[in-house]
């Protein structure tokens, strides 16, 4: 998927010492869960990953209260341009060494030569003892995928989610567990997972309850999660209809655990036409072809994982 080779350097700022650790990001464009079909960029999911992986390895090497055991996951994360494929893509990882607060706030940061094209924080804080399952139905992980169409994918293995369920007011969807040799698959990639899964919901219930049109490209502006501690159990996503708002949607899921909601995502991101992407991605180039899927842009919705 995306390998990250990491390496460690300790800086000061503000008087407070920090562990920062870097890699580059492998990028293969033959990757088929992250480039599931053509693309003229990184997509956003291999930032992700790239990230949390990086995460994954400073914790290993010993940075400060990065290991979950089973507290609960605050991450943010902005888009603030593409990520181009004929450049590298530098990350890192920024943490304070004995800082003495609890949580620990992580700054992450994906660019390219001096263009940042994402930054956010991680941090993680004891959780409550999960909630007792939520009473009445429950969409479990075998239920039936969601038509890839309307997740913009091509390949089966890389629906993630079920198909959209009525519950009441609301619409909802399993997360759906990738089939063995997944990149998905490994217990260590379940952050990655629901964030996928959750890109994934939004892009399907814009098809569903806002009628996008054919060739509508979805273009990040950022994500937010509040995740559980304890990820096992049937997972699934919850959307509840909200009165629109001016400027950029909003689309803000509940995360489900055996039918309690124990987390909540959001993304905001705008939804440009074939033509206003051209304008985006080359403003005086021909068009550029997209696979057949419109959901290339900036980020996670707008970057097809």
């Amino acid at each position: 998927m995306s390998g990250v080779t990491p390496t460690r350097d300790r800086r000061r700022r503000a008087g407070v010492d920090h562990d920062q650790w870097h890699a580059t990001l492998a990028v293969d464009p033959a990757d088929p869960y992250l480039f599931d079909h053509p693309l003229d960029h990184v997509p956003g999911m291999a930032l992700v990953c790239g990230l949390f992986g990086l995460l994954r390895s400073a914790a290993a090497d010993g940075a400060p209260g990065l290991r979950p055991d089973g507290r609960r996951t605050r991450v943010t994360l902005r888009f603030p341009g593409f990520s181009e494929l004929d450049r590298p893509v530098e990350l890192a990882v920024d943490v304070p060494t004995a800082s003495g607060a609890d949580p620990v706030e992580v700054t992450l940061r994906a660019s390219q030569g001096e263009t940042t094209v994402s930054a956010g924080s991680y941090a993680l804080s004891p959780d409550a003892p999960r909630a007792r399952p939520a009473a009445g139905r429950r969409v479990t992980a075998d239920t039936g995928p969601a038509d890839p169409a309307l997740v913009h994918r091509r390949r089966p293995e890389n629906v993630l989610i079920s198909a959209a369920t009525p519950d009441g007011d609301s619409l909802t969807a399993a997360i759906r567990q990738p089939p063995a040799g997944h990149p998905l698959a490994d217990p260590a990639a379940r952050l990655e997972l629901i964030v996928d899964a959750g890109r994934q919901f939004a892009t399907m219930l814009h098809h569903l309850a806002r009628q996008a049109r054919p060739g509508d490209t979805f273009v990040l502006l950022d994500l937010t999660a509040d995740l559980p501690g304890d990820l096992t159990g049937d997972l699934g996503l919850r959307w509840t209809p909200t009165p629109p708002r001016r400027g950029p949607q909003r689309t803000t899921l509940e995360l489900l655990t055996d039918g309690a909601p124990t987390g909540r995502l959001e993304f905001r991101y705008h939804v440009a036409s074939p033509a206003v992407y051209q304008r985006l991605r080359q403003p005086s180039g021909p068009a550029v072809e997209q696979g057949g899927a419109p959901d290339a842009g900036r980020g996670l919705v707008g970057r097809p994982a």
